[in-house]
């Protein structure tokens, strides 16, 4: 079995990343369509500890930085009842996903959950962290540096 701080998916830093991910309300939202926004996905399932603390996170940091980063939380459950209610109502950037069949991360080959792949404006990949949510504070530390990239 793949380590998976060694290998957290079958992809790299630096590389651009194309797919379209499924959301909560039925629609889907393309990577590609948020060019231009410091991204952050991570890919979680509902059974790990704690996975509703992600939209205390991702909240503050859409509202710290609007229309600069859009934060996506994909869920694997077949079950969307889980997901209802949602703990609190999500600030504009925050997308919420929802991957009953798993199919994001079997295309990303993900060693584990959560999975937290953060992309620069121009969709590539400039960090990967997995088996951990990211705290508030390590968030920024991604994500600032890329946002003073021009």
């Amino acid at each position: 079995m793949p380590d998976p701080q060694a290998a957290p998916t079958n992809r790299e830093a630096g590389e651009q990343l194309h797919l379209t991910l499924p959301r909560v309300d039925g629609d889907s939202v393309a990577l590609g369509d948020l060019q231009g926004h410091v991204v952050v996905l991570e890919v979680s399932a509902t059974w790990t500890e704690n996975w509703r603390d992600s939209f205390t996170r991702y909240n503050a940091l859409v509202r710290e930085h609007p229309d600069q980063v859009t934060a996506v939380l994909l869920l694997v459950d077949p079950r969307r009842d889980v997901l209802s209610p949602e703990p609190v109502v999500r600030e504009p950037g925050f997308i919420l996903g929802w991957d009953p069949q798993g199919a994001v991360a079997a295309q990303l080959q993900l060693a584990t959950f959560p999975t937290v792949l953060v992309l620069d404006r121009d969709g590539k990949i400039a960090h990967i962290s997995a088996g951990a949510r990211p705290t508030a504070q390590q968030l920024r530390g991604w994500v600032t540096p890329l946002l003073a990239a021009q």
